[in-house]
């Protein structure tokens, strides 16, 4: 079983107020809000970039490639989007509101992941347990999605 130390980048841990404060670091990876100026988010290994050439976002919300997931999300000018990432399932007050759209698995040969916009001026880096991952996917049931929720579970 791989671990990171700490790999955790982007959130706001230092903060009480915080909704992942008191979560186990086995369990929570963390929290990134912020403005996705495409409209893409993107999660993938962090030495695998992915290829999603032939992705129509207009047509079809996710994407999932070998080691890497780009999610249609809220474009900047319509305001931010709040990622939290977990390694077991969230607690309810996490998925509150919703819904479960996508389980896959998703390879991580570097046992790290980066979740982060299309032109990468905001990441949140995590490390996991294993290189290959369970994936889950949660949303707002919206058209303009600002709230995704990710479970990454080692295999």
């Amino acid at each position: 079983m791989l671990q990171d130390e700490s790999d955790v980048w982007g959130s706001a841990m230092g903060s009480a107020a915080f909704p992942g404060a008191g979560l186990a670091d086995s369990d929570y990876g963390g929290a990134l809000t912020a403005f996705f100026d495409h409209g893409i988010l993107v999660v993938e290994d962090v030495e695998t970039p992915g290829r999603h050439e032939d992705w129509d976002s207009d047509t079809e919300p996710f994407h999932l490639d070998v080691d890497s997931l780009y999610v249609a999300v809220l474009a900047s000018v319509d305001g931010p989007v709040r990622v939290d990432v977990f390694h077991c399932g969230p607690p309810a007050e996490f998925t509150d509101g919703l819904v479960l759209k996508l389980e896959g698995v998703l390879e991580t040969p570097s046992a790290r992941v980066v979740v982060q916009d299309l032109d990468d001026h905001a990441e949140l880096r995590v490390g996991v347990f294993s290189r290959a991952q369970d994936l889950k996917v949660f949303v707002n049931d919206s058209k303009w999605v600002d709230r995704v929720v990710i479970v990454l579970t080692a295999r």
